[in-house]
């Protein structure tokens, strides 16, 4: 990205830090309680964080919240829009903003990612 915008010093640029993102169980895990219910967000977020941990649920990236079709969709949702700020703004003549492909539509996909024992306990860490 930051070549794309031109910036010159990239030796100097901090590499040591990565925005990392909740993985998808984390993300199934919250969407299981009513967080207008809850009154310390922050508490509850690191409650959930280690029931997943002691609960040893293998995590998904994020990006696979949507199934392949869904991700190639949204993608092809934004790709005019993309070639526009890509030859306007950053002045990419051949309007690619990502040199990422569309992601495939094709592979292996599960719904969910939490069993019915981990959204129970889930379940109960955010009843009031």
């Amino acid at each position: 990205f930051l070549k794309t915008i031109k910036v010159k010093d990239l030796e100097s640029a901090d590499h040591s830090y990565h925005n990392k993102s909740d993985g998808r169980a984390f993300i199934e895990a919250m969407s299981l309680i009513d967080l207008n219910a809850v009154e310390d967000v922050t508490n509850l977020k690191s409650k959930v964080r280690m029931a997943l941990q002691d609960l040893n649920v293998k995590d998904a990236p994020y990006f696979e919240i949507l199934s392949p079709v869904a991700r190639r969709s949204f993608c092809e949702r934004f790709l005019d829009s993309n070639e526009y700020v890509a030859k306007h703004f950053l002045k990419i003549p051949n309007g690619r903003l990502f040199a990422e492909p569309l992601p495939s539509i094709e592979g292996t996909w599960k719904e969910r990612v939490l069993d019915d024992e981990a959204r129970n306990i889930i379940k109960k860490i955010g009843s009031p």
